[in-house]
């Protein structure tokens, strides 16, 4: 049976990669565990990270719940998706649609075809500040936003459903690594493209045409390098993360390297190489 190991939340990068090099296997989060926000007493009887700074903030985690409901009964509602995630995942189809650049349309779709059914209760919530929450089910994955409107959806995907590992924090560094590396194994590539840097995807798919240009990278080229780096492996294993750098191996035994570099935004990360060895 596969399971997901989820790492517990922590200060920073650098407390995950020591909890996975000297205390063996990661945490397993059980099928009935109760949902958990914040840091807990005790992690499988190792002793816990620092308090997370921030507190989980109000309304959030009632969002989230209420979100992955709607996904397991099919009929989550794409008002609830950010226009950023928006225009990664549902481009416009009609004339109407080109000035705000997405389709509301094929967010919907997107809902359907992707997560619809595939969610389940939430098992681990934390914030990475005030305004953004991080949530798993164990198959889910999403990010919270507040806005004016109230907590919208800024990110949400199914893993594979092999063995992997979810390492966690309160940088959004490794939510962005286990973002990549689920999107890939699963072939949702216009999610794994969002996650990669400009610079890496203009050195791995050099634009051809005006098109490409504009773009500034070739997205077939691309979409051949995703794919190839996941190979037909169904899953992955992290064992080390080191400041931006991270290694594992895939599920079918290619070691591979992925490093990470901060983006324009405040708090963004990104990928900035992704290598099987």
């Amino acid at each position: 049976m596969a399971t997901t190991r989820i790492v517990r939340p922590a200060l920073g990068i650098a407390f995950i990669a020591a909890l996975l090099a000297g205390c063996g296997k990661p945490v397993e989060t059980k099928k009935d565990e109760a949902p958990k926000t914040g840091s807990p007493d005790k992690v499988n009887g190792l002793a816990p990270p620092p308090p997370t700074p921030v507190k989980m903030p109000a309304g959030a985690e009632d969002a989230a719940k209420a979100f992955l409901a709607d996904m397991v009964a099919g009929k989550a509602d794409p008002a609830k998706l950010t226009v950023g995630f928006k225009k990664i995942v549902a481009s416009p189809t009609m004339e109407a649609d080109k000035d705000r650049g997405y389709s509301d349309w094929e967010a919907e779709h997107y809902l359907k075809t992707k997560v619809a059914g595939k969610a389940g209760p939430l098992k681990l919530a934390y914030p990475l500040n005030a305004d953004t929450v991080i949530v798993t089910t164990g198959a889910a994955f999403l990010k919270l936003v507040k806005e004016p409107s109230g907590w919208l959806v800024d990110w949400v995907h199914i893993g594979p459903s092999g063995d992997r590992v979810w390492p966690v924090d309160t940088t959004g560094a490794a939510f962005v690594l286990a973002g990549f590396l689920d999107t890939v194994h699963t072939s949702n590539l216009l999610l794994s493209e969002a996650l990669l840097s400009p610079g890496q995807k203009a050195r791995i798919a050099p634009p051809l045409d005006d098109v490409d240009r504009k773009r500034g990278y070739n997205r077939s080229i691309l979409n051949q390098k995703l794919a190839a780096f996941a190979g037909s492996s169904a899953n992955y294993k992290i064992e080390r993360i080191n400041l931006n750098e991270a290694t594992g191996k895939l599920g079918d035994g290619r070691p591979f390297t992925v490093k990470l570099a901060k983006g324009v935004k405040s708090g963004e990360w990104l990928i900035d190489d992704f290598q099987p060895q």
